[in-house]
């Protein structure tokens, strides 16, 4: 819908937006964020929530800092963007609350909702209101991200009511948890996003060109829901278990499941003719087809990862993350640099694809390595699909 709307100069902008929201959020789950679903079954959970909120208004205003020093945001938007960044990280907080509480269902419908309000609050502000430019989805931005945070609201009371540990929060271990799982995120994020700055900052590319690259990562972020949909039981099975063997198993599993179910989503997509392309995304969006091609290989590398990533945070390792995405940006950020001035945005997929298999394949070697797993388990069998389709079993 925005391709076709705003077209890929509107389309890199509006990614651009919502980089930069992500970025300032992940700042703010540097107490809490995803180690909530780690800390929430162990701590009183109404201090856990308390001491996020708190964070998170202080994370909004330092990160709208960083990025208004380093001249990285409109500046014109820089109000939206920091009231988008504070809400979505109250109901980030919230929606980890949720996982885990394991109340999975739930938080797949606050999920759904979001993304139909936004829908929704878009088609009103640019064909009923009339504002016919990016500015029309930022508004839509900031009201989906209004009915995020009230509904993740209602369901997170209701769900914090029952079970409530009485545990005093652990500051120490909060902010240490905290910190080495969200800093892999920050560095992650930057994996799949420090490609944008560069492309923006080419004379020969810009933000159209920003647009059409954004696109064809979405398209692989689409697939990647797979995934991280399989990951997220997992995450919440494990930070929930104390039987390590059964977690083991599952992630080895699942990463099996995540590998095959991407791979197969991805070819269709290798497939699919050029025109077809344009005809969903609009004239600008041709080269989307190119740019999926080149970064199949990370996009099935960065599945696979999810499912280490997920196991190693829900033991409560997530250092071990935070080494792969370091590792990961070591490559983006070089062959960044190098390739695109030569080879574009092609240059780009070439660096994501590489980048996220090296994280992939440090994270593969450390589980082989220190949970006693051999290379043999990864192999696929019949017990691993009765496995998958009756996990009781």
């Amino acid at each position: 819908l925005t391709t076709n709307l705003f077209g890929d100069e509107g389309k890199g902008l509006v990614s651009l937006f919502v980089f930069n929201v992500s970025l300032v959020v992940m700042i703010t789950g540097f107490i809490g964020g995803p180690t909530l679903v780690y800390l929430i079954p162990r701590y009183n959970n109404k201090h856990l929530i308390s001491l996020s909120y708190l964070w998170a208004i202080v994370g909004t205003l330092l990160g709208g800092f960083v990025l208004y020093s380093l001249d990285l945001i409109n500046y014109s938007w820089l109000i939206l963007l920091l009231i988008s960044a504070v809400l979505q990280a109250f109901a980030s907080a919230n929606m980890m609350v949720l996982i885990g509480k394991e109340k999975i269902k739930t938080h797949n419908i606050i999920t759904i909702s979001q993304v139909v309000l936004l829908l929704i609050a878009l088609l009103v502000f640019y064909f009923l209101v009339g504002l016919k430019d990016p500015i029309s989805y930022i508004y839509a931005y900031l009201t989906a991200s209004a009915g995020h945070l009230l509904l993740s609201a209602y369901f997170t009371v209701v769900a914090i009511s029952k079970n409530n540990p009485t545990a005093s929060v652990n500051l120490k271990e909060t902010f240490t948890l905290g910190f080495y799982n969200q800093l892999g995120n920050v560095i992650q994020l930057l994996n799949y996003r420090f490609s944008y700055y560069i492309i923006k900052n080419q004379a020969n590319l810009g933000t159209a060109a920003v647009g059409v690259y954004s696109t064809g990562i979405q398209i692989g972020e689409a697939l990647w829901v797979i995934s991280r949909s399989i990951s997220l039981v997992q995450y919440s099975f494990i930070s929930n278990s104390d039987n390590q063997e059964k977690s083991k198993q599952l992630t080895i599993d699942l990463i099996k499941l995540n590998f095959v179910a991407v791979l197969v989503g991805i070819i269709p997509f290798i497939l699919i003719p050029e025109s077809m392309y344009i005809m969903i995304f609009g004239a600008d969006f041709g080269e989307v087809k190119t740019v999926l091609i080149y970064l199949s290989v990370g996009i099935v590398s960065n599945a696979v990862s999810s499912g280490f990533s997920h196991y190693f945070a829900g033991i409560g390792k997530p250092q071990i993350n935070t080494i792969g995405s370091s590792i990961g940006l070591v490559f983006t950020v070089l062959l960044c640099v190098t390739l695109i001035p030569v080879y574009g945005i092609i240059g780009a997929c070439i660096a994501s694809s590489i980048a996220y298999t090296a994280a992939c394949l440090f994270q593969f070697g450390y589980f082989l390595k220190t949970e006693s797993v051999s290379l043999a388990q990864f192999k696929f069998t019949k017990s691993d699909f009765i496995r998958i389709t009756n996990p009781k079993k």
